[in-house]
């Protein structure tokens, strides 16, 4: 049964002050994750989603 999951990628970066976050429907927290990388590299290309190394997923009740 898949569930609507929020996945904050957070930036250790000084310049950048606020996590990205994604709402993504998903059977799991790892495919979550992976669907939000994938939409963040084709929403902004300037981001190496594959580079961040710290995330944080709640899966969210509705």
């Amino acid at each position: 049964m898949a569930h609507v999951y929020t996945v904050e990628f957070l930036f250790d970066a000084p310049h950048v002050s606020d996590p990205i976050r994604k709402h993504i429907l998903a059977d799991d927290r790892y495919e979550a994750v992976e669907l939000a990388r994938q939409l963040l590299a084709l929403q902004d290309p300037f981001v190496d989603a594959e580079r961040i190394d710290l995330c944080k997923v709640v899966r969210l009740d509705v």
